[in-house]
């Protein structure tokens, strides 16, 4: 599997181009504090209610292609 594949695999299932880390969690199938562990030097915007971090998909794609066994 492809970054690009990843990418959009998960906006098929979150609908938008960002997502938290509790998205990626339930997308990866891990607790939030591995996905935070994970996304940790990721670039990130302040967005939401109490500014929860958003991250772009295609990063988060690029760190599971990283990351990945």
């Amino acid at each position: 599997m492809d970054r690009r594949t990843i990418a959009r695999r998960i906006q098929s299932q979150f609908g938008r181009g960002m997502v938290n880390q509790k998205q990626v969690a339930e997308f990866m199938g891990i607790g939030q504090g591995t996905a935070a562990k994970l996304l940790d030097g990721i670039d990130f915007v302040h967005a939401g209610k109490g500014n929860a971090k958003a991250y772009l998909v295609d990063d988060v794609a690029e760190m599971i292609m990283r990351n990945r066994g």
